[in-house]
């Protein structure tokens, strides 16, 4: 069996597409690999630095030209910047990590 044949089948069990633990829910990784994921992507890009942060701003500058959304790469909706999915996600991200009034 080829490697995205098993990858594919773990996806389809609900299982991690590297270890067959449980994957985490709307994800196909454990939590374990997704956050070793996301260690090994933030030390990449402090490795990178500028230049990261120079090809993602150039990316984005390209993508918003293009008529897309500059987060995602999806298509915008006529007068705005962003797609409908990255609006509601900013939306709800900041009621949940707004301050609460006491």
């Amino acid at each position: 069996m080829g490697n995205l044949k098993y990858k594919q089948a773990h996806r389809e069990a609900g299982f991690c597409v590297y270890c067959s633990r449980p994957a985490h829910p709307g994800h196909s990784l454990c939590l374990i690999h997704i956050r070793s994921h996301a260690k090994n992507v933030r030390r990449n890009q402090l490795k990178l630095g500028e230049v990261y942060l120079q090809s993602q701003r150039d990316r984005k500058k390209l993508r918003r030209q293009q008529g897309l959304c500059p987060a995602c790469g999806a298509p915008a909706e006529d007068g705005y910047i962003t797609c409908y999915n990255c609006r509601e996600k900013l939306y709800f991200e900041r009621f949940e990590n707004a301050a609460p009034i006491v």
